[in-house]
């Protein structure tokens, strides 16, 4: 008798876990670590201003190549977070200008006028590993936090060496403002 009630708990058990399975999270947030639609369809052709003063550029399948040399690429880590304005993407992306240098940044993305544009961006370091992007929920003013996790370097370390420090950046996103936090 023990026995069948154990089976039917059982079968019970992997019945409610089988429906349950499919259900999806209904948070705000969409945390991603690998290419994801976000980066798929959204923004392969997003324009961007390039940081430190370079010109504003039109990705084609997620990259260009920059005239005076070097290159922008997505990242392979996004996020999204919802607002009263829309979708906010956030999402890594390299920018080389000609050196050996390759800088890491996260930009915050929106739509305008239908295509994806780069509102602001955050500077994580030079040949850093960007492992998550993380917001937290939006407050009433929209504004929030959004937690960088990556690999980086000790001061002693040669630019070469890879990335094995585990690092965190938190930065509050406000408006069209990205701010890191101290």
């Amino acid at each position: 008798m023990l026995s069948i009630f154990v089976i039917v708990l059982l079968i019970l058990i992997g019945v409610y876990a089988l429906s349950t399975a499919d259900k999806k999270p209904t948070s705000q947030t969409q945390t991603t670590t690998n290419k994801s639609q976000i980066l798929e369809t959204k923004l392969q052709t997003a324009t961007l201003h390039i940081p430190d003063g370079g010109p504003t550029v039109k990705l084609t399948n997620g990259k260009t190549d920059l005239k005076e040399g070097g290159y922008v690429m997505l990242g392979d880590v996004a996020a999204t977070q919802n607002t009263s304005n829309g979708e906010d993407i956030l999402v890594s992306f390299y920018v080389n200008y000609g050196g050996s240098g390759v800088f890491v940044y996260i930009g915050l993305f929106r739509e305008i006028e239908g295509h994806q544009t780069l509102i602001a961006f955050t500077t994580v370091g030079d040949r850093v590993i960007v492992e998550s992007i993380t917001p937290g929920q939006a407050q009433p003013d929209d504004s929030y936090e959004v937690t960088i996790d990556y690999l980086d370097r000790t001061g002693s370390e040669s630019m070469a060496d890879t990335p094995t420090v585990t690092s965190k950046q938190v930065v509050t996103v406000a408006g069209d403002t990205m701010t890191v936090q101290k």
